[in-house]
């Protein structure tokens, strides 16, 4: 019994010196750890026995291989590369145009021809077909006939400069045509240069006659006429300004062109063609400055 009680006191006091002292405690537990870790682990070290079946599975037939795919066969030869396709043969010339061809080219702005003999007069179907480009040489003769120095400007104090734009225009006087020239900008702005002479170049001359190839006044008249009881309409039918412009051409009286009925029905249908069903006095206008520009143009195409 005193060896109980001693054996019981004995780890008492051991339990009491750990609890007071964490060295033999953790010693002890590290003991404890150390027998355990220098155990060998066999389930770590020890692979698990693997079963060998020596008998084939005959639950699952054997998946067969695959064929290989047939060997892919050889491209013909290629054959050599056809020769190349002869040349075209050379583009024949274009054939040459049946309509006549236009007439001379214009003259830069503000100048005139080198000399007359450089231009060739327009035919009556160049006129029709390409009226600018016909005016512009017909017109540029006469420039040249008033600039014989070639300086390319004509004085508006010239002599010859007044009659020459009345002779081919609808001014009636030589106040009109002053009106029309000072009114130029260009002219004017010629005259704050040099010695104070104002001029008149190409492009003006061109402006002023092309510009009044009818009298203004015709131009209304000729309107109002063909209006219901004389007065001016908003607009007329397009065969009533067909038999308009013919009363319009007659009445002009231009000296030196004689107006065939053939030669007037031309210029008519060059005139209308672009005309719709109904004419206004704003399209009226154009379409008789226009008639008047044909038969002075003509005038001065010789025949």
């Amino acid at each position: 019994m005193f060896a109980r009680q001693k054996r019981t006191s004995k780890k008492t006091e051991l339990e009491t010196q750990g609890r007071t002292d964490p060295s033999l405690r953790y010693e002890r537990v590290t003991g404890a750890e150390a027998a355990e870790a220098s155990e060998p682990s066999t389930q770590l070290t020890q692979p698990a026995a693997r079963t060998v079946r020596t008998t084939p599975d005959t639950s699952t037939p054997p998946v067969q291989p695959s064929a290989p795919p047939p060997p892919a066969t050889e491209p013909a030869s290629t054959p050599a590369p056809a020769a190349a396709p002869p040349a075209p043969p050379a583009a024949a010339p274009a054939p040459a145009r049946s309509d006549p061809a236009p007439a001379t080219s214009a003259p830069p702005q503000g100048a005139g021809p080198a000399t007359t003999s450089d231009l060739n007069s327009p035919t009556v179907d160049q006129v029709l077909e390409d009226l600018e480009a016909a005016e512009d040489v017909v017109l540029a003769r006469l420039f040249a006939a008033m600039d014989p120095g070639r300086t390319r400007k004509v004085a508006v104090t010239d002599p010859v400069l007044c009659p020459t734009i009345m002779d081919n225009s609808g001014l009636a006087d030589e106040g009109q045509v002053m009106e029309q020239l000072l009114s130029n900008e260009a002219v004017l702005e010629s005259g704050a240069t040099g010695d104070g002479t104002m001029n008149v170049d190409f492009g003006v001359f061109k402006s002023v006659v092309i510009s009044n190839a009818a009298r203004e006044v015709e131009i209304v008249n000729m309107w109002v006429n063909l209006g219901n009881g004389g007065e001016m309409p908003e607009s007329i039918a397009a065969p009533d300004c067909r038999t308009g412009l013919t009363m319009f051409l007659t009445d002009l009286k231009i000296p030196g062109v004689t107006l065939t009925e053939e030669l007037l029905e031309r210029i008519l249908n060059q005139l209308m063609w672009n005309a719709g069903a109904q004419v206004t006095f704003g399209e009226w206008g154009p379409l008789a400055n226009r008639a008047a520009r044909i038969v002075r143009c003509l005038r001065l195409c010789p025949s």
